[in-house]
């Protein structure tokens, strides 16, 4: 059986164009694969996002199981060189050469780089392949050696299985390639030619290569056959199925931009301002799509949570977004994290080595690199062009944008921001503010040195206030408000809007372990299927308390216990996965509390609620605690952390469920007053 699988929108027509290509050739090599009965697998998967490695996608992965290897004879010998022997009489030693000219094929996993360009882009210098796209030349070759890394580092991650990787590139418009050069390949060459590439890497490299020295010939794989069954029927890449609730985001990300947000963009900074729930992050997504599809611009999304990034990242995937590509001559949506894209600035201007241990000296450096671009005598200007230049040599296109939007931006240290306006200036930057939601000390704000529309001038920003509860239901955005009144200081909260186009929305509070008695858990999991809801839309928040490790790394007693039940799970505790995409519909996601900012669920389920509220008690008196002068130092803690607390309960669609130890904790005693009060809409269930 051969198939195709992933991406299969115009935005990957030439990947697909070049997956339907390569599957005529195979099935000119092995036509019995495309027989019913027949039990070889070849799998050919467009533009797969990849966990692992510094490229976060493939252009196509080829991953081929045959039940019984494949013999393949070449007119000319693939070459290994084995050991060294030492003749008598002579100094050097010399390597022993073996020569095959039959092998056997049980596995391979193959990733490759399509390249559509044609004859006059392309350039080959040292054996590699170069193209040309707008004027820039990037290294192909280069890319597929990524490629082969991050693939290998993708299956493992999820596998426990580390394949051996080979790829080629792939020049879908050209009929001929050079003598000398290896791994390309051109659409008038046979799958034979390509094998000899596939084969002769595997030959050389795969240590899972047997010779048979007596027969000159040998068994070539990339895994054992056991773990090769583990790859080939692993569900590693992204199920592009989309939810109803999926759909839901989709459209609303690519609804028509209202104007008034749209039309300051690239002419002064926009800036969307507004409590947790009011969408700031869906409108950067909406203009950015739009910036996508019109201008075919490059935009950059920042944000600090991993979880948000992955969950965003899975959304344009099933879009059909692409993540950035320079070569096809479109624009895209890249995601990134604020820490990792302003550590590669700091790394190719050598203010960090590559070797750095990068959380240790990273807010050290980022104060020096602010203080050398503000000394610089070099322009604005020229100190951009400097930056982009460096980054292009350094990096290729993964830090050549047109557009940069920073979600969070109320968390920036100062020099991350001076960083950002000088490499895209203020005119090319949009930002979304969240009100009381400052996270890593006193907040900035973006607009600080601009100047200020006046009735004589334009300024050079525009701010957006956003009071609508866009996500929450009406109980659900009337209990934020409640809950806000009770427990902050600040009184913003009693301006948000309620979502009254929306209906109803429950809260439950568990007092008790939830897992004790289930009878709510199986009603809220019936539910799902009424509002066409499936387990990846729902999430789970979890404290430290809750988290636990072993030899595979960090998971959540949560997760377990979901797990007990039968649900697979996105368990983001774990630094790993929380920076990789949930693969299935099927997964219930676990965040701890700290990550869960940006995030929605249609249903939220907010565990050790009490356990959240004391250990943010105790974490902002170690951080915070000192910083400011209060009359009362308990209002300034607990002010702290309701902010924390608000941003959690401002995550849910349709339901909350808390749950709580105990009712006589401070917050079990504010809930069960918001219950007392609010009866019609909060059920309290003691367990």
């Amino acid at each position: 059986m051969i198939v195709i699988k992933g991406r299969t929108s115009e935005d990957a027509e030439g990947e697909n164009k070049a997956a339907i290509s390569l599957k005529e050739k195979i099935l000119k090599q092995w036509p019995e694969i495309d027989k019913e009965d027949n039990k070889d697998s070849v799998q050919i998967i467009v533009e797969p996002y990849l966990d692992a490695g510094s490229v976060k996608t493939a252009d196509l992965v080829i991953i081929a199981n045959f039940k019984s290897p494949k013999e393949i004879n070449f007119n000319f010998p693939l070459v290994k060189y084995k050991q060294v022997e030492k003749k008598e009489g002579e100094d050097l030693e010399r390597p022993i050469e073996i020569s095959l000219t039959k092998v056997f094929l049980k596995n391979f996993v193959c990733a490759v780089e399509v390249k559509n360009h044609s004859k006059n882009k392309i350039e080959y210098k040292s054996g590699d392949v170069l193209v040309e796209t707008f004027g820039k030349w990037s290294n192909a070759t280069a890319q597929n050696q990524k490629q082969h890394y991050a693939l290998a580092g993708h299956v493992k991650q999820n596998s426990q299985v580390e394949p051996f990787v080979t790829g080629f590139v792939y020049l879908n418009r050209i009929n001929e390639v050079p003598k000398g050069v290896g791994g390309v390949y051109c659409r008038d060459q046979s799958f034979l030619s390509m094998l000899a590439g596939i084969c002769g890497h595997m030959l050389r490299m795969s240590s899972h290569t047997k010779i048979n020295f007596q027969h000159k010939s040998a068994l070539l794989q990339c895994v054992s056959e056991e773990k090769m069954e583990l790859i080939s029927k692993g569900s590693f890449f992204l199920d592009l199925k989309p939810t109803e609730i999926d759909s839901k985001r989709m459209l609303q990300i690519a609804r028509k931009v209202d104007r008034k947000w749209f039309e300051d963009i690239g002419k002064k900074m926009v800036i969307f301002r507004g409590l947790g729930g009011t969408g700031k992050t869906v409108r950067l997504l909406q203009i950015a799509h739009e910036l996508y599809l019109e201008h075919e611009a490059k935009t950059v999304l920042f944000t600090y949570n991993w979880s948000l990034l992955a969950n965003i990242r899975r959304l344009l995937q099933l879009m059909g977004i692409p993540e950035y590509k320079s070569q096809t001559g479109r624009g895209a949506i890249r995601l990134e994290s604020v820490m990792s894209f302003i550590s590669k600035i700091l790394i190719a201007y050598g203010f960090i080595a590559e070797e750095d241990s990068i959380l240790d000296v990273y807010e050290e450096k980022v104060e020096e690199f602010e203080k050398y671009i503000t000394s610089e005598t070099l322009s604005q200007e020229e100190l951009r062009r400097e930056m982009r230049e460096i980054l292009w040599e350094k990096y290729d296109e993964a830090t050549d944008f047109e557009y940069a939007f920073v979600d969070e931006g109320q968390d920036w240290y100062s020099g991350e921001k001076t960083i950002l306006m000088t490499l895209f200036g203020p005119e090319k930057i949009v930002i979304a503010h969240g009100n009381l939601q400052e996270t890593r000390g006193e907040g900035i704000e973006w607009s600080q040195g601009l100047a200020r529309e006046t009735s004589e001038e334009e300024g050079q920003f525009k701010v957006h206030a956003l009071t609508a509860g866009v996500r929450m239901t009406p109980n659900l955005g009337e209990f934020v408000r409640s809950f806000a009144n009770r427990t902050l200081l600040d009184d913003q909260y009693s301006r948000l809007r309620i979502n009254e186009v929306a209906e109803g929305g429950d809260i439950y509070i568990v007092e008790g372990d939830y897992f004790k008695n289930l009878d709510l858990h199986h009603r809220l999991m019936e539910s799902l299927s009424i509002n066409k809801a499936e387990p990846i839309d729902l999430l789970h928040c979890v404290p430290p308390d809750d988290v636990q490790s072993n030899s595979h790394g960090f998971h959540s007693g949560v997760g377990l216990k979901l797990e007990g039940l039968g649900f697979s799970k996105w368990d983001a505790v774990d630094d790993v996965k929380r920076r990789n995409m949930p693969k299935s519909i099927n997964d219930m996601r676990i965040v701890q509390y700290d990550s869960c900012r940006g995030l929605e669920g249609w249903i939220t389920f907010l565990h050790e609620f009490d356990d959240f509220w004391e250990y943010k008690k105790e974490d902002v008196k170690d951080e915070k605690g000192q910083k400011k002068l209060f009359e009362d130092e308990e209002d300034f803690v607990n002010e702290e952390v309701a902010k924390w607390a608000l941003i959690a309960l401002t995550r849910s669609i349709s339901s909350t469920v808390i749950q709580i130890n105990s009712k006589e904790s401070f917050i079990g005693k504010v809930l069960w007053e918001l219950s007392e009060k609010n009866k019609d809409y909060i059920q309290w269930i003691k367990i």
